[in-house]
Parts: structure tokens; sequence; C-alpha cells
């Protein structure tokens, strides 16, 4: 379960702050996570963040 929304993450990122949400470990969490503007985090499983990250 995320503990961080979106209008949040906007408003991080609107400030300047770099965002690294920590400990994402589904793919669907990874993905959405991206969507909001993540810009890093921090996971157990990098193979998927990696596989995440090349569907774009």
């Amino acid at each position: 379960e995320l503990i961080i929304d979106e209008s949040y993450m906007k408003m991080a990122r609107q400030n300047g702050l770099l965002i690294h949400p920590y400990t994402i470990n589904e793919k669907p969490d990874m993905r959405l996570l991206i969507k909001w503007g993540a810009t890093g985090m921090f996971t157990n499983y990098p193979d998927r963040l990696h596989s995440v990250l090349k569907e774009k």
C-alpha cells in the first residue's frame, strides 16, 4: 500500500525536491510512481525495476 499520492509528489517536485520512495517491489507500483514523477526508488528487486524502465 502506497502512503503517498500523486498530488503530494507533484507538490514536492514543483518545490524542487527529488523523490526516491522505498521499498517498492511490485511492478504496478513502480509504473505508477514513475508516472507520478518519482526521480528514483529503492527496491529489493532491481531486475523488476530495470524491466519496467525498459518498457518506455
